[in-house]
């Protein structure tokens, strides 16, 4: 007989997760821009990736980064559940569970479903992923809050993140919306000044991206308290 136990230092999770959105964006929006396939001026996100190349890396690097959210999901959920005893805050808990899982949902819609090719099924998998996420870091800072599990001034921090995402959520699609009505141009990933509704579509845009961004700095907030578990995984034992 003998077992050999893994043990995982789950803090890394949450640190690999938001370099690894982060570098996504960065390296799609590199690889768009090099084939001048998009306006380099703040393009939407999703517009870095939705033409060849770039849209296979696109959905690689997304479909792998949803896969690595949902762990920290996970992760933070069983955390949670173990160290608050607070009633409301379980039923939060598991709330926020459920919006992390349909958030990670709506990265992969995103991931595979590009803008130009599927607009409908991209649109949902968009506000999935960035309003369930908001509604999840939200929830994330309410229940620490009450139960102190981090230092104030890292939960300060986590405050002004959710303050950015509400905002750049909603001007994201506002924006975007009145920037379609007046965009009359004939390429709109090379959306410019004479097009029509351009500075309609920079606030929307720029709000994307400070969004995404502020969500994956959420993201890597987490690793202070996951260094505080320790997880050791399967075991395995020789049959006799």
């Amino acid at each position: 007989m003998f077992n050999k136990c893994f043990k995982v230092k789950v803090h890394h999770f949450p640190i690999i997760t938001a370099v690894w959105l982060t570098a996504s964006y960065i390296i799609t929006y590199i690889t768009a821009i090099v084939q001048g396939h998009v306006n380099p001026l703040f393009p939407y996100i999703s517009w870095t990736g939705t033409t060849p190349p770039e849209s296979c890396v696109f959905s690689f690097l997304l479909n792998v980064g949803s896969a690595l959210m949902f762990l920290v999901v996970f992760i933070r959920y069983k955390l949670l559940e173990v160290t608050t005893s607070l009633l409301i805050s379980r039923h939060l808990n598991t709330c926020g569970f459920c919006l992390g899982l349909l958030s990670c949902l709506g990265i992969n819609l995103v991931a595979n479903f590009q803008e130009t090719n599927v607009l409908v099924v991209h649109m949902i998998g968009a506000m999935t992923a960035f309003g369930t996420a908001t509604l999840y870091c939200c929830i994330q800072v309410w229940i620490t809050w009450k139960i102190n599990g981090s230092s104030k001034s890292l939960t300060i921090f986590r405050v002004v993140l959710c303050i950015l995402m509400i905002p750049t959520f909603i001007d994201m699609f506002v924006f975007g919306n009145l920037a379609d009505t007046q965009f009359n141009g004939n390429q709109i990933l090379h959306w410019e000044d004479e097009n029509g509704g351009y500075s309609f579509h920079l606030v929307a845009t720029f709000s994307e991206w400070i969004m995404a961004l502020a969500i994956n700095g959420f993201v890597f907030t987490l690793t202070s308290e996951f260094k505080r578990i320790r997880f050791e995984g399967v075991v395995f034992s020789k049959k006799c």
